[in-house]
């Protein structure tokens, strides 16, 4: 079997979204917003006439869910330092016996512990993996996501069959 790697980045593959990075119970950066790009790579087999498949799919994949986050404040579900209760049209989120009002509609909660890049680059993963009739398919080997928040810094995941 030959494999290929095919590589992603740029064009659609961002998104612009509000955070705050949590450090201990009593510690938080002040919620402030970063413009985030991805690079990923895919490996599977490829064979005749000399494609692996239709990547359209993949890089559309990737968009849409870079659609999701876009313009929205990244809220960590499944922190242990954060409450989040929902009320009317909010979320209220208390962190060290203080709280914070957001509206619902610009928030989204993720099951994540932290929003860090190291936590985005596992969600994309997790992600595209929950779709096993693709990786069953495309008969994909290995992915690899990398999360870039500024031109200086990146966490990558990879995954493997």
């Amino acid at each position: 079997m030959k494999l290929a790697t095919l590589k992603f980045y740029g064009g659609n593959l961002y998104f612009a979204a509000g955070h705050f990075t949590i450090f201990s119970p009593i510690s938080r950066e002040r919620v402030h917003g970063h413009n985030y790009r991805l690079e990923a790579a895919i490996t599977a087999p490829f064979g005749e006439p000399g494609i692996t498949f239709d990547y359209g799919i993949f890089r559309t994949k990737l968009a849409e869910l870079c659609r999701k986050l876009h313009s929205r404040l990244l809220l960590p579900g499944l922190s242990p330092y954060l409450q989040i209760e929902e009320e009317a049209e909010h979320y209220r989120v208390t962190f060290n016996q203080k709280y914070m009002l957001f509206l619902k509609e610009d928030a989204l909660i993720l099951s994540l512990s932290n929003i860090t890049i190291e936590e985005l680059s596992h969600w994309f993963i997790n992600q595209l993996v929950q779709d096993q009739n693709f990786i069953r398919d495309y008969h994909i080997q290995e992915m690899a996501i990398k999360v870039f928040n500024g031109p200086e810094h990146s966490a990558k995941t990879k995954w493997s069959k």
